[in-house]
């Protein structure tokens, strides 16, 4: 298959970039023909690894990651003249600002598409007029989407309540992601916490620091990788506990797998979610987490079998942080059960399946339709 990837940005990880980029490895291992096209920023390691596979990819002037109408306009010109020299069977897209200037300039040449929604644009954290908007948006776009892929319960059933998609366009797939060996896990001495995000909404990294500002009779060090813009008032909220000596700033790592194997307990706080990638991350290191309850985060964690749910309370983060460091053999069990989960449901090689099987069925629907625009799609 000829495919073509697009994504708003390459320029920082996250969960859409890491599904992008595992996702790809698997299908240019398998022979598929891949380009990406994506922002013109300075493309982050992991990508500049796989272009080194032999992934072409290709950078969009006009793409920018704010909607812009005249921008926007641009890019979908700019899309379709892509589009048009490499003739893909399919056009698959990640973020919901590729997902409507994609699927608008693969609609203009016939070309089936796929959505991949890794959490809705209008679901939280926007004005309710702004929500109103996108919702309509989405409801316009997803009559002209062969495919939308969520990769959380939580989104298919978000979309479904708010009737933007008919249930037979939507299948949900969980993000996975390689699997590795494990090292017998030793505890350290004084509990290692450790987050991995982003510094910005919808993250919460303020609330873990207040929480552990209240919990200084107890030992502990945190470590906290990521950057963004809400870094410089946690760091001064670190400064004004006194806590400097206890909390690490690491900013932006590619090995954060090397973090994760060295830390007992995960953290992940967040006004709202989708199906965050670094808790399969946590549960593949064999460590439990501890998570807001939001999103599709209940999809990764069974409160109490592999891992701790909590509301975003003070009182409530401090209680889970406190049991999981003073009960070795509990984190052990939640560890232990999240790595059979991870292996269970999460790993590569089940999504990539659940996928590419998703793409070959639209492909072949598309040559099926009567529309005469699927029927001369090459035509152009």
């Amino acid at each position: 298959m000829k495919i073509v990837q697009l994504i708003s940005r390459l320029d920082e990880i996250g969960g859409e970039q890491s599904h992008l980029i595992e996702l790809v490895k698997q299908l240019h291992k398998n022979g598929h023909q891949i380009l990406i096209l994506t922002s013109n920023e300075p493309f982050i390691q992991q990508i500049i690894e796989i272009q080194d596979l032999g992934v072409e990819i290709e950078p969009l002037y006009f793409m920018k990651r704010k909607f812009h109408l005249w921008k926007d306009f641009r890019a979908i010109i700019e899309i379709r003249k892509r589009l048009k020299s490499f003739q893909p069977d399919l056009v698959a897209m990640h973020s919901s600002k590729a997902g409507v200037i994609g699927r608008i300039a693969a609609k203009s040449l016939g070309i089936p598409t796929v959505f991949t929604v890794h959490g809705w644009s209008f679901s939280e954290g926007v004005s309710k007029m702004k929500r109103l908007i996108l919702e309509k948006v989405e409801k316009y776009l997803a009559k002209h989407t062969s495919k939308i892929i969520t990769v959380s319960t939580y989104d298919y059933q978000l979309a479904l309540q708010r009737k933007l998609v008919l249930q037979e366009k939507m299948e949900t797939i969980h993000n996975g992601i390689p699997t590795q060996k494990t090292t017998e896990k030793i505890s350290n001495n004084t509990p290692l916490i450790i987050m991995i995000a982003r510094f910005a909404t919808p993250k919460r990294q303020d609330l873990l620091i207040q929480a552990l500002s209240n919990m200084q009779e107890i030992p502990w060090k945190l470590i906290l990788i990521g950057d963004g813009p809400n870094r410089e008032q946690n760091e001064k909220r670190k400064n004004d506990q006194n806590l400097q000596d206890r909390i690490s700033f690491l900013g932006v790592r590619n090995d954060v797998e090397r973090f994760l194997e060295q830390a007992d307990i995960n953290v992940l706080l967040s006004d709202y979610e989708g199906l965050p990638l670094v808790i399969i991350e946590s549960m593949r290191a064999c460590i439990p987490t501890i998570a807001s309850n939001v999103g599709g985060v209940s999809e990764l964690i069974i409160d109490q079998h592999s891992g701790l749910l909590v509301d975003n309370s003070i009182s409530g983060i401090q209680k889970a942080i406190t049991l999981l460091i003073e009960n070795i053999s509990l984190r052990k069990q939640l560890g232990d059960n999240s790595r059979a989960t991870f292996e269970k449901h999460f790993t590569i090689d089940t999504m990539y399946a659940k996928t590419i099987q998703v793409y070959q069925e639209v492909i072949k629907n598309a040559g099926n339709e009567n529309d005469v625009s699927q029927i001369n799609r090459y035509k152009y």
